[in-house]
């Protein structure tokens, strides 16, 4: 597995964003506040602390709780293949395209 993106996600109190889905394994863990993670039409509450991992394409919504917003830290992985030579891929994440140059496996 090969990082894709990376990234902090602050909610502010009330705040939500509905991503669909990703072509990505996506690991989200609850940095600050707290809030409800919505993954694949399931409800899951997310706490400071909180490791949630998001299936390949899976649809996922957030939104943070009232009183004291959310913030988590993200990470979308990707599968490597095991015939990429020097090639360019593309992966699609909802909030936009990830292109990665990949290096010969070693």
């Amino acid at each position: 597995m090969r990082v894709a993106k990376a990234n902090l996600m602050p909610f502010p109190p009330g705040g939500t964003q509905a991503s669909g889905w990703q072509e990505s394994l996506h690991v989200v863990v609850g940095v600050s506040g707290s809030g409800v993670m919505t993954i694949g039409g399931t409800p899951h509450d997310m706490h400071v602390g909180d490791v949630l991992i998001i299936p390949w394409a899976e649809s996922v919504a957030y939104c943070a709780h009232r009183k004291n917003g959310l913030t988590i830290a993200s990470i979308h992985l990707v599968q490597r293949m095991a015939d990429e030579k020097n090639r360019e891929i593309v992966h699609r994440i909802e909030s936009g395209h990830v292109r990665a140059r990949l290096s010969p496996a070693g």
